[in-house]
């Protein structure tokens, strides 16, 4: 699975503002793990992400009375064993399927998440070349398309077209990221690709030449972006502080040297419950109930990176 399009600069903003140094903690101090499943961000964003880290995490081990280690993994299978064994105590992975699957558990709970770029949530859409002259979900059939062959983006597009995508398009390809799927649409004849609107507008925002011309013609509803998860051990003061540190972010005086990037990402955090998560899971237990998951299986085995 891949980190769904958004831009790296929220992770770097999201993770600094949480995290603190181990070499620089005070060893009384309690200790808490926060765990990131981060797939698909390239390794110099990853890089710099964990640099930040470090710097701004110096700061927090110095002012609160916790400290934090980060962790990453690499590994989804691995990943998700230590969360359902109470091994983290914030966790943050772009999948929605692994949030529903941790909540579903009641092992989590969510604490908060952000808005970006004026966007409060996220829609799914298929993206065309407006001069090609697609105007409806149905000017697609037998066509290709470009889409991850990740579980969210498969039960989002079937649930949206009310078909198998299997079935009803003609060809679909994996791309890398989402720079690399619009220049397949434009570059290679590809008719159509199936994205977050978030992904898109951060493109027409930071690099707007893939998506000259390109326009949506059928999205999903608006979705919750995906909460920060916090263990049900973590006491409910320190998540209380941990959500309240973000929210504040932008006027604390601390972090005066990412409020431009902040302000220019329009980057907002926010308190997020359980129910406001709900219709990501009533979309998975609903496709569970109608078999999809079994033709999922299929469709990751097919459908593989290009």
């Amino acid at each position: 699975m891949i980190i769904k399009y958004c831009a790296a600069a929220i992770f770097l903003v999201v993770t600094f503002v949480m995290s603190a140094a181990c070499s620089a903690a005070d060893q009384t101090k309690p200790n808490y793990i926060f765990a990131m499943r981060l797939t698909g961000m390239s390794s110099s964003d990853q890089a710099q992400m964990k640099n930040m880290i470090t710097e701004i995490g110096k700061i927090l081990s110095k002012r609160e009375n916790f400290t934090i280690s980060i962790k990453y993994y690499n590994d989804d299978e691995v990943f998700m064993k230590d969360a359902l064994g109470g091994k983290m105590d914030f966790v943050f992975t772009p999948s929605k399927y692994f949030v529903y699957v941790l909540l579903k558990k009641k092992k989590y709970d969510a604490l908060y998440t952000y808005s970006v770029l004026g966007l409060k949530g996220e829609k799914w859409c298929f993206y065309v070349n407006a001069k090609r002259g697609f105007k409806s979900i149905a000017d697609l059939k037998n066509k290709k398309i470009v889409m991850t062959n990740g579980r969210d983006d498969y039960y989002e597009c079937r649930k949206l077209i009310e078909s198998n995508p299997l079935d009803y398009f003609m060809t679909i390809i994996n791309p890398a990221d989402i720079l690399s799927a619009f220049y397949e649409m434009s570059m290679n004849g590809y008719d159509a690709v199936f994205a977050s609107e978030l992904g898109y507008k951060n493109m027409k925002f930071t690099n707007p030449g893939p998506v000259k011309d390109v326009e949506p013609i059928l999205c999903t509803e608006l979705l919750p972006f995906n909460p920060f998860l916090v263990s049900k051990k973590v006491p409910k003061q320190t998540a209380i502080r941990f959500r309240d540190i973000l929210i504040t972010a932008h006027k604390d005086e601390d972090f005066r040297t990412y409020w431009p990037l902040l302000k220019n990402f329009k980057i907002k955090f926010v308190e997020m419950s359980n129910d406001d998560f709900k219709p990501y899971i009533m979309l998975f237990e609903d496709g569970m109930k109608k078999g999809w998951e079994m033709d999922y299986q299929r469709f990751n085995r097919l459908v593989k990176p290009k």
